[in-house]
């Protein structure tokens, strides 16, 4: 990893139990931390300072360290406490001397900041932390399943949807484990991928003859790919589980139409790995910061 060549003073702002553990380990790496709106932590390093305000959190650090993704709704901060906070106070508090870090930040992000002329960072652009998010999430996604099927995964028929960075990990995990998985994918080429690890790969117009076939279908195309049609022709007793954000890939009225519950599996690894995962975001920062330093 690249070292920074001075201690620095960084500001982590709202989000989940990933930012408690990058907030630990900056302040492990001798840098002065400054917290707002994260959630309640015991562990959290008393070294570390925890604004009463934005504003006091704003004027502490000239690096301001959001969650991922940085906003849902794009009108708050991403997090899990009562309070809100809301993008346009953020927004009137940033000044030239900030730089704005955070993940999945939006093109409306991006606008405010070059209007206010703010350097800003997606740390999920880094193709290291985005391959470390796709293991953590595969990883949580497989907890996620053995908890909630009341059957066991080895010999189980899984349909993995999308043959990404995430779905290539989950399907090979669950192959580990025993599970006869199956791979419906869009592009010829990553078919052709799957097939060569001894997957079946079909494309989503073959997805009506085959859903029948599953016990548990696992979607993390970012699109609806479910439909009513589809779901009619699941089995009762097969279990849905969607990565995508909000709609996702499964039409929520049909699946209430035929009383197919979806479980939906967002932010994976800041429930099941937040060490890990803040520890990765707070290298990738570090390094970033070290090659502007």
């Amino acid at each position: 990893m690249d070292q920074v060549s001075a201690a620095l003073s960084l500001t982590v702002l709202g989000g989940d139990m990933r930012q408690n553990y990058l907030a630990n380990f900056l302040c492990e790496k001798g840098h002065s931390v400054t917290c707002y709106l994260t959630p309640a932590f015991p562990l959290l390093n008393p070294d570390i300072k925890q604004a009463a305000s934005l504003s006091e959190a704003l004027s502490a650090s000239s690096f301001i360290i959001g969650p991922v993704p940085f906003s849902r709704d794009q009108q708050t901060v991403s997090g899990n406490t009562a309070d809100n906070l809301l993008l346009t106070d953020l927004y009137s508090l940033l000044n030239k001397k900030h730089f704005l870090i955070g993940g999945n930040l939006s093109s409306s992000i991006h606008d405010v900041c070059d209007d206010k002329q703010i350097s800003c960072y997606d740390f999920m652009q880094s193709e290291s932390l985005i391959y470390m998010n796709a293991e953590l999430t595969a990883e949580g996604m497989i907890g996620e399943i053995l908890h909630k099927t009341p059957f066991m995964l080895q010999h189980c028929p899984v349909l993995v949807i999308g043959y990404g960075r995430c779905g290539t990990i989950l399907t090979h995990k669950l192959n580990l484990l025993g599970s006869k998985v199956s791979v419906c994918e869009l592009s010829e080429s990553r078919r052709s991928l799957a097939a060569s690890f001894g997957f079946w790969s079909f494309p989503p117009s073959q997805l009506q003859n085959t859903l029948p076939l599953y016990s548990v279908i696992v979607n993390t195309v970012p699109e609806t790919v479910l439909f009513k049609d589809e779901l009619s022709c699941l089995s009762s007793s097969c279990m849905l589980f969607d990565l995508a954000s909000p709609p996702g890939g499964i039409d929520p009225k049909a699946a209430r139409e035929h009383r197919i519950p979806v479980f939906q599996c967002l932010g994976l690894p800041g429930k099941i790995a937040p060490l890990s995962a803040g520890k990765a975001i707070g290298i990738t920062i570090l390094e970033r910061i070290a090659a502007n330093d």
